[in-house]
C-alpha cells in the first residue's frame, strides 16, 4: 500500500455519508426514543414519503449530533433488510453513500469478487423524492462484511442532497414537548463508527484501495492500543470516520460479538454536551449498560491539549433504536478524523 498510498488516498470516490440505515420492528417507536433522548429532528420527509409509497414500507429519517438515521422494514423488495430483522431483529442494516463515479465504483467490486445484495437500475424517481434532479437514478446495495465489516449502498450523487438539511418536513406529533426536547443540543458530533474485524489492516488497506479512505488519529490509535492491547487504526473518507478493532478481555463485548458473528459494526462513538447527564437518562430507562470506564481516558496522552482523564460509557440501544453506543466528553479541539493525523501506513 505505501508505493501508491497517496494517489489513492487523493481519489474523491465516496462524496458524502447519506444516513445510517436500520432495520427496527417499530420505526416510529425507535423514532420517539431519539427524540426524548437524544434530541433528534425529523428530517428528509419527503424523501421518507417517497420511499414509503414506492417500496411499501414504513420509513422515517432522524437526524443528531450531524447524523442522519432512516428507520425501516423490509419486505419482498428489500429481501436482506427483511431476513436481518426476521433472523437477528433490530440493528444497522447498512450505510448509505453517495458516490461520484456510480458505475465505477460497482465494477470496481464487481471484479473483486464482492457480493451485491441487491440492483435497483434507473429506480429512484429524484424530482417525485423531491430533488430538483430529472430522470431515474440507480441504486446498489452491496455486503462488505468479509473486507471492511459492513453492508452499504451507492446512489449518484444529487448536489443539493445535504443530508439532512433539505426537504425538512413537519415535525410529527410524538408528544406534547416534541419541540423543547428537540432542541436541546445533547449530542455534539459523531466521533467514528467503531467496527470489529478479525484483520484490522486488511479492513483499513480495503477501505483505500477502493474508497479512497485515508489514516487518521494515529495518536489516539496508538493509545488505544497501547492502553487496552488491541490492533486500532482508524480510516477516513466521505466525512466520516471508521475505528477498526479487535476486542479482548477489557473490551468483553467487542470481542464476543466477532467470535460468533464475525466482522461487523459494533458501535457508534459519540461526543456527548452532558455525559452524566446522558448516562443517568439511560439507566434510569433501565437501559442495558455494556461497560463502564471512569477517569481511564488520559487525554493529554491520546494527543488532545486537555488534562485529566475523562470518562467513558458504552450502552446497548439495540431494542430501544436499534443500535450500540459509546460516549464521551467533548474535546473542543477533536474534528473527527482532522486532528491528529499521523503518518500513512
Amino acid at each position: 500500500m505505501k508505493k501508491d498510498y497517496t494517489s489513492i488516498a487523493n481519489r474523491k470516490i465516496v462524496s458524502s455519508h447519506n444516513h445510517i440505515e436500520i432495520v427496527h420492528e417499530d420505526p416510529w417507536a425507535a423514532a420517539r426514543f431519539l427524540n426524548e433522548v437524544f434530541g433528534a429532528v425529523r428530517v428528509e420527509q419527503v424523501w421518507s414519503n417517497w420511499i414509503e409509497e414506492n417500496l411499501g414500507i414504513p420509513c422515517v429519517h432522524m437526524k443528531f449530533g450531524g447524523m442522519v438515521f432512516q428507520y425501516i422494514k423490509g419486505n419482498e423488495a428489500m429481501q436482506s433488510w427483511r431476513d436481518q430483522l426476521e433472523t437477528t431483529g433490530n440493528g444497522i442494516h447498512n450505510l448509505s453513500l453517495a458516490v461520484n463515479d456510480l458505475q465505477g465504483l460497482r465494477k470496481s467490486l464487481l471484479d473483486r469478487g464482492s457480493k451485491v445484495i441487491c440492483e435497483w437500475p434507473q429506480t429512484v424517481d429524484w424530482r417525485a423524492a423531491g430533488f430538483d434532479k430529472g430522470g431515474l437514478g440507480d441504486a446498489y446495495a452491496f455486503d462488505l462484511t468479509e473486507e471492511c465489516g459492513f453492508k452499504f449502498e451507492m446512489l449518484d450523487v444529487v448536489p443539493e442532497w445535504e443530508p439532512g438539511e433539505q426537504q425538512t418536513g413537519e415535525q410529527f406529533e410524538m408528544s406534547d414537548d416534541y419541540t423543547p426536547i428537540a432542541n436541546r443540543k445533547i449530542v455534539s458530533s459523531h466521533n467514528h463508527i467503531e467496527i470489529v474485524h478479525k484483520d484490522p489492516w486488511a479492513a483499513a488497506r480495503f477501505l483505500n484501495e477502493v474508497f479512497g479512505a485515508v489514516r487518521v488519529e494515529q495518536v489516539w490509535s496508538n493509545w488505544i492500543e497501547e492502553n487496552l492491547g488491541i490492533p486500532c487504526v482508524h480510516m477516513k473518507f466521505g466525512g466520516m470516520v471508521f475505528q477498526y478493532i479487535k476486542g479482548n478481555e477489557a473490551m468483553q463485548s467487542w470481542r464476543d460479538q466477532l467470535e460468533t458473528t464475525g466482522n461487523g459494526i459494533h458501535n457508534l462513538s459519540l461526543a456527548v454536551n452532558d455525559l452524566q447527564g446522558l448516562r443517568k437518562s439511560l439507566l434510569d430507562r433501565g437501559s442495558k449498560v455494556i461497560c463502564e470506564w471512569p477517569q481511564t481516558v488520559d487525554w493529554r496522552a491520546a494527543g488532545f491539549d486537555k488534562g485529566g482523564l475523562g470518562d467513558a460509557y458504552a450502552f446497548d440501544l439495540t431494542e430501544e433504536c436499534g443500535f450500540k453506543f459509546e460516549m464521551l466528553d467533548v474535546v473542543p479541539e477533536w474534528e473527527p478524523g482532522e486532528q491528529q493525523t499521523g503518518e500513512q501506513f
